[in-house]
């Protein structure tokens, strides 16, 4: 039912409504999951039955914006799709920044301890590794030293069933001679101990 119910054009509809609500002001800006948990509710289904459809109601809703910013004669196009289905309210724009050199994303490094790249299939490897307790009672607590602050966090089952790390809080960095506070957040999930 669910799947001739997100192709059918009482569904577009549906989205459409809350899209052009959020393009109102009436309702605060959503994201795709939120338009799902919203048509879910609408259409008296079960919640999370039609996250299946994540991607058939992605195009949908990409699809009912593109027809109100034709309505609306915008020529703006933010380039993503991503989980934000409504944009915010618009603010007003900036002056254009001097021409400079078009930014480059930030590189991500891992060098590990052996300088071995994680094998391919290490959730299937890892899979039987040791228990849940083993893990528990036997890993040690994670230590993580950033820009001279001391983070520790102790092992742990997330509610997703893995094993791991969190290790979290707010940290000063100095910046251009000035000290400045970040927040902090480092999960360290174990490939494969979802099965431990």
């Amino acid at each position: 039912m669910a799947a001739a119910l997100v192709k059918s054009e009482k569904f577009a509809k549906a989205v459409a409504d809350v899209l052009q609500k959020v393009s109102e002001g009436t309702i605060d800006p959503v994201s795709k999951k939120d338009i799902r948990r919203r048509m879910e509710e609408k259409f008296d289904l079960k919640e999370k039955e039609l996250d299946t459809f994540k991607s058939e109601i992605s195009q949908v809703v990409d699809l009912e914006l593109e027809k109100q910013d034709d309505d609306s004669g915008s020529e703006d196009d933010d380039g993503g799709a991503g989980e934000a289905a409504a944009p915010a309210p618009k603010k007003r724009k900036k002056a254009p920044a001097p021409a400079a050199e078009p930014k480059k994303k930030p590189k991500l490094v891992v060098i590990t301890k052996s300088g071995a790249e994680a094998p391919k299939n290490a959730a299937k490897d890892q899979g039987d590794a040791m228990t849940g307790a083993d893990f528990l009672a036997n890993a040690n607590d994670l230590e993580v030293k950033l820009f001279g602050n001391t983070v520790k966090g102790e092992p742990r089952e997330f509610t997703s069933g893995k094993y791991g790390w969190y290790a979290g809080g707010k940290i000063e960095v100095e910046v251009n001679g000035k000290t400045i506070w970040g927040q902090l957040g480092i999960n360290l999930v174990m490939i494969g101990s979802q099965t431990w």
